[in-house]
């Protein structure tokens, strides 16, 4: 993030970013600094972010749908491989992980006469519909104008743009449903066959870890 104004201060800190990044860096900060200003210029690098953050949230969405639908496996044990992620190897010390595992242990009460949390709550995930509400209410532009901005300026971002799709696609939610009865489409299915589903998370995990990179192009 950009944690100062001052142009050259700016400079230095995205300096490293250069090294993966395309072009030449401090030719694109002096043009942000020139078009945007100091100012304009933090709210920049924050749509930036959170365009990036789109990809990274698609990515752990998919991994979610693979572990619970494909691998059979319930909230709690996902829950535990998002911390084992978080906690070693490329993935440690990513936020998103954290609050996905916490995401995935919440419960709410049941209900009963006194009111409070009972052992036997159901998860909050089981209430959450499959439906992005922000591109739709307008809410949260900052993806869509990350998409408008890099391809005005001729820079593919191949993965968030795919991730912003389908958060649209998860907005049309009535249309999907009404695809999916016309067309007969088959709900998820577990992937039968598989002996070693340590494995095959351990795969899983470099392949989030990959698009967590490809979300940075």
């Amino acid at each position: 993030m950009a944690t100062t104004s001052d142009q050259n201060n700016v400079l230095k800190q995205f300096h490293c970013i250069g090294i993966v990044g395309a072009g030449n860096m401090d030719t694109q900060m002096a043009i942000a600094f020139s078009e945007m200003g100091s100012q304009g210029f933090r709210h920049y690098v924050k749509m930036v972010h959170n365009g990036i953050e789109g990809g990274m949230l698609s990515t752990l969405a998919k991994a979610w749908s693979f572990l619970h639908y494909g691998l059979e496996l319930d909230y709690d044990t996902i829950a535990g491989i998002f911390d084992q992620w978080n906690g070693n190897g490329e993935l440690r010390g990513t936020y998103l992980l954290d609050i996905a595992a916490d995401m995935l242990r919440a419960k709410k009460s049941s209900g009963g006469s006194d009111g409070e949390n009972d052992k036997n709550g159901h998860y909050v995930l089981d209430e959450v519909l499959d439906k992005v509400v922000q591109d739709d209410d307008d809410t949260e532009g900052t993806p869509f104008w990350n998409i408008i901005e890099s391809a005005s300026r001729h820079i593919s971002t191949p993965t968030l743009a795919a991730a912003h799709y389908l958060r649209i696609a998860s907005g049309n939610r009535a249309e999907r449903l009404l695809a999916a009865r016309k067309l007969h489409l088959p709900g998820p299915k577990s992937i039968q066959g598989i002996k070693d589903k340590s494995t095959i998370t351990e795969h899983l995990r470099c392949v989030v870890y990959c698009y967590f990179l490809a979300s940075f192009y």
